[in-house]
């Protein structure tokens, strides 16, 4: 009962950890509640320091070393936010002593997301200010860590003397770079050092400059990367980037970024899943065609959210990935969004997943998930479904359907009902109450 209500929502991106309880309020409730909840070493292991204010950093060292020795051996996941002012020598010092203690146990972290503010120079750079030597730039042990955030808010730069030594983490496999500028040439900040070769996921939320040939050289295991709102990566070089390693690409652009992300001068044979997100029309076969044939990739996982699809393209963009067993396509900011003609999968799309019409479109399909408006004459647009969901095929059978959807105002609704077969209805429900078919309007709420 005392772990759930201390549970931790931990916040990889721009957020803050939060959560709703932390052990010393459970004290507060009786002397057995506290009794407790300081002999239970697991809710100690989280550890949140928002140090945005000096005056308290005193009564935050006392505090967080009994908070580290009641978690005893337990792993410990740590967010640390940085003060925005180094306003005096007397706080400074204090946060000296509270990095310090967090170093005497960092054999034991495992998450760790740092949030950098221009305090963290002014602490560690002021000439006056030298006897407070950075306890993150050499000798730290890490045989724990498996996750790192960086994040720098309102730095233009970060000095390299101001290192945050984590080379020697064996298992760290996740990184989180945030609102970080690194040089044109290179993946990382230069204070920043890790092992490259362990890393299996990148993370990259604004980071200006950032460059995609950089980031496939620096992480050559790399195996999953995500990007958002890095507009630079236009801006590569002509030249031939391979890596053979990287099997997911997720990547969210707010403009036409997206094309120069996905060129055929970047070879990634590996690859089995993309995950695109934009806010405007574009023409994915036409950028996806060279970059899948350069790369030769058997794709099986394709998610594409959006404003607005233009169908044809859609169904010219599927042709050109026969490997997919997984597929998502949602209208973006659905249902809040004000449908256009282009916010909407419509008829032709359904007709083109019959089997039974023209040439078998997606053979090795498994899954389909759509969110979005609709544009279709009838509840028969299902009948693809239902087919390719029979077993004995000589095309995959499709074992999971999910479409949260409403059609376009000025249509009339969908209703199961409008099925003269016994035999469909039946399928129908059948499907329903296995969980193979979710369907679902925008307020979600099952269909009748």
């Amino acid at each position: 009962m005392f772990a759930s209500a201390c549970e931790t929502l931990i916040s990889n991106h721009d957020g803050p950890w939060h959560r709703d309880c932390h052990p010393l309020r459970l004290g507060h409730v009786s002397r057995s509640w506290r009794q407790a909840a300081w002999g239970t070493s697991e809710l100690w292991r989280t550890v949140i320091l928002p140090l945005g204010s000096m005056a308290s950093f005193l009564e935050i060292e006392g505090l967080l070393t009994d908070w580290l020795e009641r978690a005893k051996e337990y792993p410990l996941d740590i967010w640390i936010q940085f003060p925005w002012r180094s306003n005096s020598r007397h706080g400074s010092k204090a946060l000296s002593g509270i990095l310090l203690a967090l170093k005497k146990c960092c054999g034991r972290w495992r998450t760790i997301d740092f949030r950098l503010t221009p305090a963290f120079a002014e602490i560690f750079q002021t000439e006056d200010l030298q006897a407070f030597v950075n306890p993150f730039s050499n000798g730290l042990w890490l045989p724990r860590l498996v996750s790192l955030s960086f994040h720098s808010q309102g730095l233009e730069s970060v000095d390299e003397s101001l290192a945050l030594d984590f080379q020697n983490a064996p298992n760290l496999r996740e990184l989180y770079i945030n609102k970080t500028i690194t040089r044109n040439d290179t993946a990382l900040p230069t204070c920043l050092q890790v092992p490259h070769r362990l890393i299996r996921r990148l993370t990259c939320f604004e980071c200006p400059r950032l460059q995609l040939h950089a980031i496939l050289a620096t992480f050559p295991d790399l195996e999953e990367l995500e990007f958002k709102k890095d507009l630079e990566l236009a801006r590569r070089p002509n030249m031939i980037t391979i890596h053979r390693q990287l099997k997911t690409i997720s990547v969210t652009f707010a403009d036409d970024d997206t094309r120069a992300f996905f060129s055929p001068l970047v070879i990634l044979p590996a690859l089995k899943s993309i995950r695109i997100k934009t806010f405007f029309s574009m023409r994915y076969s036409n950028m996806l065609k060279s970059f899948l044939g350069h790369s030769q990739a058997l794709l099986t996982s394709l998610h594409l959210e959006s404003t607005e699809f233009e169908e044809e393209d859609l169904i010219a963009t599927l042709n050109l990935i026969p490997s997919l067993t997984h597929l998502i396509i949602h209208i973006a900011n659905y249902p809040d969004n004000v449908y256009s003609e282009k916010a909407v999968l419509g008829q032709v799309f359904f007709q083109r997943l019959d089997p039974n019409h023209g040439g078998l479109f997606l053979p090795c399909l498994e899954e389909f998930e759509y969110q979005g408006g609709l544009i279709v004459n009838s509840i028969r647009f299902l009948e693809p479904f239902i087919l390719r969901s029979q077993v004995g095929l000589s095309y995959a059978q499709l074992r999971s359907v999910k479409i949260r959807a409403d059609q376009q105002s000025g249509i009339r609704k969908l209703s199961i009902a409008e099925y003269f077969d016994p035999q469909y209805i039946w399928e129908v429900l059948t499907m329903i109450d296995s969980g193979r078919l979710v369907l679902e309007n925008g307020k979600r709420q099952r269909w009748s």
